[in-house]
């Protein structure tokens, strides 16, 4: 569930932002103590809103012109606005004042950041530590700074060390897992989970990032038994069985994956990526009309997600309704014109329709954005052969061999396209290469070409080379 920032302070606090506003709408002159006006300000920043922050601590400091803390407040709220100049000429106003100030080092530090001067960044963060109680944070700091110099060996130490003092710090946890995986290591990221939980095994976090980890090497099966044990410990973590549907749908279990993208709305309301998520799972079995309710509800949610207005588009070509179906694909493609999928399924369907001239783009667009679609090229090929253009479908497949010459398919296409244009001999001798390279894959070949099924030659070269006659 969403946290309300307001909810960090009191109503006190709110009423006091509430007359100070008023006093600034009126014109009248501001006059409050140093406490409420300190909260004031860390309220503006807190709400993410740094020039009523910089206002405040202006007129907090035209009251009290010395106070340390309105300075640093103004520091920090610079920072935020990405004046890290202005920033370091205030800090260096305060700083020897207050030696054992953390937050003075903090800030110091984020200015520093902005100006990406990383090394010195982190020496006083190292100055912040050896005065402040808290110290997880500070290594969190620290680890962001590591990052920022691709230092991931080192930010993987900080964001570990922040865990040392604060076990449920879920920041930590993640930015452990994408330092692995930045380091190409994500066999040591499990290992790491899984040594945590020995000694926390009650730590719904560890869990659901071990999930994430093994859903990362695709071990989906590991991924939903780990996703299942942070539910068991925290039946309300949304993100658990989001991502446990996510490896439900990874190893066909559809149903399954649809009742906890449920859960996670029930937890957190409404939301598009579940209800596609839903509709693609409806999708694969073949439920349409389901499909379709759960990705109208995603592009209601989100007007922009495009994989849902692709979903419906599969919905209505799967029942044949091609003239739906090209509105959608074309809606997908409004918002992601670089997607190859996109334009090959728009493609097929334009040739449904028989719009030939806009068929043929598509299919220049799909395989210009993705050479290797072999798809598309199969289509495309067959469009042509289709439509009276023997000798460049047949071009078209031999060009596609040269560039990849591992798509078995290609070779089979090939043997057909040669041996219906009158060259039998040459389209015998591709369909032995193709035999050669995949038997089992023959059986595409004659449902792409049902009439050879009975022609001899084709029976023969399979004869004698089926594995089980030999």
């Amino acid at each position: 569930m969403m946290i309300d920032r307001n909810d960090y302070f009191s109503d006190d606090v709110r009423k006091a932002v509430e007359s100070f506003e008023r006093m600034l709408q009126n014109r009248e002159r501001v006059y409050m103590d140093a406490e409420t006006l300190e909260d004031i300000i860390e309220f503006y920043i807190t709400q993410g809103k740094p020039r009523k922050a910089l206002n405040a601590a202006q007129i907090a400091l035209e009251q009290i012109p010395f106070n340390v803390t309105f300075k640093l407040k103004k520091a920090q709220a610079l920072n935020l606005l990405n004046d890290p100049d202005s920033a370091l000429a205030l800090i260096e106003e305060i700083e020897l004042l207050e030696p054992t100030n953390p937050e003075i080092y903090i800030t110091k530090s984020d200015a520093l950041e902005l100006k990406e001067r990383y090394d010195e960044a982190i020496a006083c963060l190292y100055n912040a530590m050896e005065c402040a109680d808290e110290k997880s944070d500070i290594y969190m700091h620290l680890g962001f700074l590591y990052e920022e110099k691709q230092d991931f060996q080192s930010a993987l130490q900080m964001f570990t060390r922040s865990l040392e003092f604060d076990q449920n710090n879920e920041q930590a946890f993640f930015e452990i897992g994408l330092c692995y995986e930045s380091l190409g290591n994500n066999d040591e990221s499990t290992h790491f989970y899984e040594k945590f939980i020995d000694r926390h095994p009650y730590n719904a976090n560890a869990w659901y990032n071990l999930g994430i980890s093994f859903s990362k090497m695709q071990r989906y099966e590991k991924a939903e038994w780990a996703f299942d044990y942070a539910i068991v410990i925290d039946e309300n973590l949304s993100n658990a069985y989001f991502n446990k549907a996510n490896a439900q749908m990874h190893l066909n279990k559809y149903v399954e994956a649809i009742d906890n993208y449920l859960t996670t709305m029930e937890l957190d309301g409404p939301d598009a990526f579940c209800h596609c998520n839903i509709g693609e799972c409806y999708e694969q079995l073949e439920e349409f009309n389901e499909a379709r309710n759960h990705y109208k509800k995603a592009v209601q949610l989100l007007p922009q997600l495009d994989e849902a207005w692709f979903g419906l588009g599969i919905c209505y070509d799967n029942e044949d309704k091609m003239i739906e179906a090209q509105h959608y694909y074309k809606r997908a493609l409004d918002i992601d014109p670089m997607n190859a999928e996109y334009w090959f399924a728009y493609a097929d369907v334009l040739f449904a329709l028989g719009l030939m001239t806009e068929c043929e783009k598509a299919f220049e667009e799909a395989t210009t954005l993705n050479p290797k679609l072999h798809e598309a090229w199969l289509d495309w090929s067959a469009v042509k052969f289709d439509n009276g253009e023997q000798e460049e479908a047949i071009t078209m497949l031999l060009d596609q061999i040269e560039e990849n010459y591992t798509v078995t398919q290609y070779y089979y296409r090939a043997a057909g396209y040669l041996y219906k244009n009158g060259m039998q001999k040459e389209g015998i001798a591709f369909f032995e290469r193709a035999v050669l390279r995949n038997f089992d894959e023959h059986t595409a070949f004659f449902d792409f070409f049902p009439d050879l099924l009975q022609s001899k030659p084709f029976l023969e070269v399979l004869d004698a080379h089926n594995p089980r006659n030999n």
